[in-house]
């Protein structure tokens, strides 16, 4: 059997791939997360996580890796900032590694799919706010 490429693994996976030194600078970035933000791979690497958040969304859920350290992953929902101001919705996995920097497995979520969620989620207190005597 073969030795496997790890290289190859992380470049050609379906999700978004970066991983983020104790800076937050990304260190190397998969063809995924290029295209899921319309920029290459190449021109991820160096630039600070923080770049690639919606200033607001950044305001209200600042970075932390502490969390990530004690528990050793961490799941967040970011609204990123992608090639001519684009924002892609995204479910972020974040996961130690051990050499203590961070994967970040990176996956669009469809922002109507939340947005229905958030209006059912409504009717229903609706309905029962109505209902109560």
């Amino acid at each position: 059997m073969p030795p496997l490429d790890y290289h190859a693994m992380f470049d050609h996976a379906a999700d978004g791939l970066a991983v983020i030194d104790s800076s937050f600078r990304i260190v190397a970035a998969n063809r995924a997360i290029g295209q899921l933000l319309g920029v290459s791979p190449q021109e991820l690497v160096g630039r600070s996580l923080a770049e690639l958040i919606d200033a607001g969304d950044l305001g209200a859920h600042p970075l932390e890796t502490a969390r990530i350290t004690m528990e050793g992953s961490r799941t967040t929902h970011r609204r990123l900032r992608g090639a001519n101001g684009t924002t892609v919705e995204a479910e972020v996995r974040s996961t130690q590694l051990p050499d203590g920097s961070v994967l970040c497995a990176v996956r669009a979520t469809a922002p109507r799919a939340v947005d229905e969620e958030l209006r059912d989620s409504e009717a229903r207190f609706r309905t029962v706010a109505e209902n109560v005597n």
